[in-house]
């Protein structure tokens, strides 16, 4: 029975996965090949903008590849990892009691806990699957151009917006599994994510905030810089140890409130 959740949870997210899956995976390699086609133009052009602007496209190492390795992990990445993650979330704390099917499958021996423990490994599978794409995606258009990752540590930023996603996705869950509104999850959770972005890229130029963001969701993230200077152990730590504790508040959440069948 549980792994008939499972696979139901798997059929449930299989369109989502391999749209987010195709889009970053191509994403990549054009942003990868674009950069490498202008040149040093790019670098110059980013170099001449306001330290305000310039932080969008986040950290690189002064080439065009790394350059768009940095926007590619400071935009897009999370934003679609994120995307996923947090639809995700919500979708595994209320998503069959909002389509009507939850009083179906608890007719089974199954426990709400379970139903929603199967569908965020469901989530965190496909997490860990769009971060991998990402990774493909620019190996190959590096490949294709004759570059080499050289010393820039992709590994080190797959699993750092893995576990970013996953800390998101599950307190969108924990949200929604107290509240019972899909909502509120995503709206907090989407909220949380762009204001700690803009506090730590944007808005960082001021001093004040710069301070501010060192204690920001996105900061846990790379805030290390992790393409220069791999993972973070406390970092990782942090969103790893939080992504548990909000799984089981989430659990206790849904087994608390009074679910519509």
């Amino acid at each position: 029975m549980l792994n008939s959740v499972l696979s139901k949870a798997a059929l449930d997210r299989r369109r989502a996965t391999l749209i987010a899956t195709v889009l970053v995976f191509v994403y990549g390699a054009i942003a990868i090949v674009t950069y490498n086609a202008f040149g040093d133009t790019m670098v110059d052009l980013v170099a001449s903008m306001p330290p305000a602007l310039a932080a969008i496209y986040g950290t690189g190492d002064g080439t065009p590849v790394g350059m768009a390795i940095g926007a590619i992990y400071s935009i897009i990445a999370p934003a679609v990892v994120l995307t996923f993650a947090i639809g995700g979330g919500t979708g595994a704390a209320v998503g069959e009691e909002s389509k009507g099917s939850l009083d179906l499958l608890l007719a089974n021996p199954l426990s709400r806990t379970s139903v929603a423990m199967s569908k965020i490994v469901v989530v965190v599978a496909g997490i860990v699957v769009v971060a991998v794409a990402t990774w493909l995606g620019v190996l190959l258009a590096t490949l294709g151009i004759g570059d080499g990752m050289g010393e820039r540590n992709m590994l080190a930023l797959t699993i750092m917006v893995v576990a970013f996603g996953i800390m998101m996705g599950t307190f969108a869950m924990a949200l929604s599994g107290w509240t019972g509104k899909s909502a509120i999850g995503t709206g907090a959770a989407a909220a949380i994510v762009v204001v700690s972005w803009l506090t730590t890229s944007v808005l960082s130029v001021n001093e004040t905030f710069q301070t501010i963001g060192e204690f920001t969701p996105w900061h846990l993230y790379n805030g290390n810089d992790p393409m220069a200077s791999g993972i973070d152990p406390a970092s990782l730590g942090i969103m790893i140890g939080l992504s548990i504790v909000l799984v089981f508040v989430a659990t206790v959440g849904i087994n608390r409130r009074d679910l519509r069948g």
